[in-house]
C-alpha cells in the first residue's frame, strides 16, 4: 500500500501532468503571450509550494516546500511537514542526471541517476514550462483582483476533458488559475485542484514568486554530511 506522502507526490505529478497536456486548445491573446515570453526568458526563480491530498475516512496530508531553479545550476526543493518539520531537501542535478534527497530526522540520502524520460518530468515540472503550457491554452478570463497586496490579472481552465492521465483514484473534475502581475506581466499565483470520483481530493499551489533573482551556486550543492548514511 502507498503511504500518504506518496499518494501526495503521486497527485502532484497528476496536476503537472494534465497542466502540460492543455496545448491541444488553441489560441492566447497579445497579453498573455507577453508573459509566456517573459517567463521563457526567466532564467531563475523562487516560489512557495504547498500541497494537499486527501481520501475520505483518512487524514488529510499536507507538505510546504521552497523551490529554487536556475537554468544554469539546476533545481532545489526544501520540503516541509504541516507543522513546519523539516521533511527533505531534494536537489537536481541535470550536469549529472542525477536527483539527490537529503533526510535531516534519518541522517539518511538518496542519489538517483535519473532515465530520459524521468529527465523529461524532471524538466515538465519546472513551474517555467507548466505556464508556458498553460498559457498556450484556451482559457477563461476571471478579470482583476489583487493577490498579496498586488494588482494581479487571471485566467481558468476548468473542463473535465482535460483528464487523461491515471493516478491513485479516478479523476472527475480539474481546475486550474494562473494570476500575473499586471505591470510586470510575471506570474504571482498558480493552482490547481482536482476531485476524484469516491470524495478524494488534491491541490497543488505555487505563490510567493520572486522572478530573475540572483541565485549562488552553493544553493544548488547537496553537501552531504559525513554522517549520514545512503540508503537504497
Amino acid at each position: 500500500m502507498k503511504s500518504p506522502i506518496t499518494k501526495l507526490a503521486a497527485a502532484a505529478a497528476i496536476i503537472i501532468a494534465v497542466l502540460i497536456g492543455l496545448t491541444q486548445f488553441g489560441g492566447s491573446g497579445v497579453v498573455w503571450a507577453e508573459v509566456a515570453k517573459k517567463v521563457d526568458q526567466a532564467p531563475t526563480y523562487v516560489c512557495r509550494l504547498n500541497f494537499a491530498a486527501s481520501t475520505p475516512g483518512q487524514e488529510t496530508v499536507e507538505l510546504t516546500a521552497k523551490k529554487y531553479v536556475s537554468s544554469e545550476h539546476g533545481q532545489r526543493e526544501d520540503t516541509y511537514f504541516k507543522d513546519g518539520e523539516l521533511y527533505k531537501y531534494t536537489y537536481f542535478i541535470p550536469e549529472e542526471k542525477v536527483e539527490i534527497d537529503l533526510m535531516p530526522a534519518e541522517k539518511k540520502y538518496r542519489r538517483k541517476p535519473l532515465t530520459e524520460k524521468e529527465l523529461e518530468v524532471r524538466q515538465v515540472e519546472d513551474v517555467r514550462g507548466v505556464i508556458k503550457e498553460l498559457l498556450s491554452g484556451k482559457h477563461k478570463k476571471l478579470g482583476r483582483d489583487s493577490i498579496d497586496g498586488i494588482e494581479a490579472e487571471g485566467i481558468e481552465i476548468d473542463d473535465p476533458n482535460l483528464i487523461k492521465y491515471t493516478s491513485s483514484f479516478e479523476v472527475e473534475s480539474m481546475g486550474v488559475q494562473l494570476w500575473v502581475d499586471t505591470e510586470t506581466y510575471l506570474p504571482v499565483l498558480l493552482k490547481a485542484e482536482m476531485r476524484g470520483s469516491k470524495g478524494e481530493k488534491a491541490m497543488l499551489k505555487a505563490d510567493n514568486f520572486q522572478w530573475n533573482v540572483q541565485l549562488e551556486p552553493s544553493i544548488f550543492e547537496p553537501n552531504i554530511p559525513d554522517d549520514y548514511t545512503l540508503e537504497d
